[in-house]
């Protein structure tokens, strides 16, 4: 009977340095990871909205701002949301912290991609806003980036709402209705519009 009791206790103690072990390795509880999750989307959503707004700004011919300043902020904000989202920052999560990643590593890629001619043609005369404009409808489609990324929050959302991760489907809403309304803007502007605007700002210097 002692015997039994022994390892009744022994085995108690085994389960609770386990799972102590457990909470020390991961380092983060339940309630930890969700708010990393919440602040983890609400980053993606400023992202999104940032670099969105400084590209419509690059692309507005009512916009005199010089080519040089619109490019260093588009850089700043794809420097600071890269060291938000860098392996080194990505705590032990859950399978939907893997999803919120994959999307901010999707986002930062597509946004990524206006950047890289921008900086390809910046310093040249406004001469070269038809060979521009011709990379950037190639290689960069606004409308399809937002859209994908809507789709990828909508799976996201869905995850979190079999999770009971209320606080968490709140926030991805709010950031697939202000994606939504970006899309729509963004499908409104008029080829020759855009094309005003990087002669306008090619001229800017």
């Amino acid at each position: 009977m002692k015997n039994t009791l022994k390892k009744s206790i022994l085995s108690a103690i085994a389960l609770v340095s386990l799972s102590a072990a457990s909470t020390a390795y991961t380092g983060s509880t339940d309630n930890e990871i969700t708010a990393n999750n919440i602040a983890k989307v609400n980053l993606i959503g400023k992202l999104a909205y940032a670099e969105e707004k400084h590209i419509s700004d690059f692309f507005n011919p009512s916009v005199k701002t010089k080519y040089s300043v619109l490019y260093d902020a588009i850089v700043n904000v794809i420097q600071d949301a890269t060291r938000s989202f860098e392996p080194t920052t990505r705590t032990v999560g859950n399978e939907i912290t893997k999803m919120i990643y994959d999307i901010a590593d999707y986002a930062l890629q597509q946004f990524n991609i206006p950047l890289s001619i921008m900086k390809k043609y910046n310093g040249k005369p406004s001469s070269e806003a038809g060979a521009f404009s011709v990379e950037i409808k190639r290689d960069f489609n606004a409308e399809k980036v937002f859209g994908e990324l809507i789709a990828k929050l909508k799976v996201l959302k869905s995850k979190a709402m079999k999770a009971c991760e209320t606080e968490l489907v709140e926030k991805i809403d709010t950031v697939i209705a202000m994606l939504e309304k970006k899309r729509k803007e963004w499908n409104a502007k008029s080829d020759f519009v855009l094309f005003a605007g990087l002669k306008v700002r090619m001229d800017a210097k």
